[in-house]
């Protein structure tokens, strides 16, 4: 994966998404101080993990966090509406789950 340093500031956004993610018991785990481009958030539940990408209004991905999330073999989500992310994440929990 490409290592380019960038300073690493937090989306406006991202508090709410992590809170809307909180709230729906996923466990999260901030590492947008990591930069390098790493995404912003790492969420799991029931043994399903996804890297998220949180984006401040209007924002996309820089071309070197698409390269990122090009070659990530995982589960990977990008936005800045929390409700959206949320339910995007349980689709995909519903696709993996394997409890029953």
């Amino acid at each position: 994966m490409p290592r380019t340093f960038a300073p690493s500031k937090k989306d406006t956004t991202q508090p709410a998404i992590e809170a809307a993610f909180k709230r729906a018991s996923w466990s999260v785990c901030d590492v947008h101080a990591v930069g390098l481009n790493c995404p912003d958030l790492f969420i799991s539940k029931h043994s399903i993990t996804i890297a998220v990408e949180c984006k401040s209004n209007g924002l996309k991905p820089s071309p070197i966090q698409a390269a990122w999330a090009r070659e990530w073999r995982g589960r990977y989500l990008t936005g800045n509406d929390p409700t959206l992310l949320l339910l995007q994440a349980e689709a995909v929990l519903e696709l993996y789950d394997d409890r029953e």
